[in-house]
């Protein structure tokens, strides 16, 4: 999924610190991008929503412009309170803890990523269900 995405459009927000973050992704062989915000770049740590206020302005967006995938109740709570989008990962936590997402999936595999002839990100998904709190 990352593979097909420019590094200008999409970043990591962790409460893991930077270097943790970046060796347990290079373990799984994927590369970071150059600028992320970890938990020892914040002053508080999810479920507060600066991490992902934070995320945003990294890539010039506003909150609402953004998608978060998210694996962590906390998580799903702060990118929320952000004003982000949030697709949850049941990797982690049961769907039941999830359901303050707007969307969620079983795994990360199932998520493809296009774009259209206007460069427009496309993302594609097979729901396991929609948040108990998005608009049908």
């Amino acid at each position: 999924m990352l593979t097909g995405l420019p590094p200008y459009r999409w970043t990591v927000v962790t409460s893991a610190s930077e270097k943790i973050m970046r060796s347990r992704l290079a373990a799984v062989r994927i590369v970071a991008p150059q600028r992320v915000v970890s938990g020892d770049m914040v002053a508080q740590g999810k479920p507060d929503p600066e991490c992902y206020r934070k995320g945003a302005a990294l890539l010039s967006r506003r909150p609402e412009e953004c998608l978060v995938l998210e694996d962590a109740p906390a998580g799903i709570r702060a990118a929320n309170a952000a004003g982000c989008k949030v697709l949850a990962v049941a990797t982690s936590h049961p769907v039941e803890e999830l359901q303050q997402a707007d969307w969620i999936v079983a795994r990360l595999d199932e998520i493809e990523v296009r774009f259209d002839e206007m460069a427009t990100l496309q993302i594609f998904f097979p729901a396991l269900m929609r948040g108990s709190d998005s608009p049908a």
